[in-house]
């Protein structure tokens, strides 16, 4: 069943052999017989590194080699039960942060004259409106399962943008659940709070259980007023959530 998932995923053991990798794996990377042949040069101390302190492994990111030789930045999601230990790759789109580095040299150079900034006003709020829409990609991680990790401090504009795409793309994979991962997020403002609450209203009312995981305390105490009406699990481990819905 692990092998029909459509995401390169890898099981293997506590030397890192590898033991099962998924249909994906196959087709993106070179067949290797340990997870350290995966890694380029520069991220192989990293990755043994993560993969042996036997935590749960939450979005690091990795570059990894593909099948053609070409180098691939992905963010990582391990965890271990027993002597057996899982890993998925998440391919990174590059226009994420080819959008980023754009937007911090515009901003650079925006602060200099105000002639530019009157220039470039309307670019840098395209920018600002794609980089948000980038900072909370939909990725399926099986048919019944979706994964919405969010990067960055939590605001009202940042959420209106990732909830139209989010939207149209649960509406058509239509999975039974969506972990909701708060693993990346910073601070939350406060007007971010109700629009979170009415989002995952939305997904509730679309037949989509939203479960959210790796909620710091600061995020619970925000989005504690709004516990009772919005009735979600909360699972502080994405080890428990990849262990409860993804690996069984």
């Amino acid at each position: 069943m692990e092998n029909l998932v459509p995401l390169p995923s890898f099981s293997f053991d506590k030397q890192l052999h590898i033991h099962a990798q998924s249909e994906e794996a196959t087709r993106m990377f070179p067949v290797c017989a340990s997870m350290m042949e995966l890694a380029d040069e520069a991220s192989s101390r990293k990755l043994r590194r993560l993969l042996m302190t036997g935590d749960v492994i939450r979005g690091e990111e990795v570059n990894v080699v593909g099948v053609k030789g070409e180098r691939i930045l992905c963010s990582l999601y391990a965890s271990w039960l027993a002597e057996a230990g899982s890993a998925v790759f998440v391919p990174l789109s590059s226009s994420y942060y080819e959008v980023r580095d754009s937007l911090d040299a515009l901003q650079s150079r925006l602060n200099e004259t105000n002639f530019e900034l009157y220039e470039r006003k309307e670019e840098l709020a395209s920018l600002v409106y794609r980089s948000n829409k980038l900072s909370g990609p939909f990725i399926e991680l099986s048919e019944d399962l979706a994964l919405v990790p969010i990067f960055g401090d939590l605001t009202s504009a940042k959420l209106e943008a990732i909830e139209r795409n989010v939207f149209k793309r649960a509406y058509r994979a239509q999975p039974d659940r969506l972990l909701v991962d708060f693993t990346g997020v910073g601070d939350i403002e406060r007007g971010a709070a109700e629009s979170m609450k009415n989002l995952l209203l939305s997904f509730k009312q679309m037949g989509i259980e939203p479960v959210l995981i790796g909620l710091k305390p600061a995020h619970a105490r925000t989005l504690a007023p709004f516990k009772e009406e919005l009735d979600v699990q909360v699972l502080h481990s994405a080890k428990t959530a990849v262990k409860k819905w993804f690996l069984t």
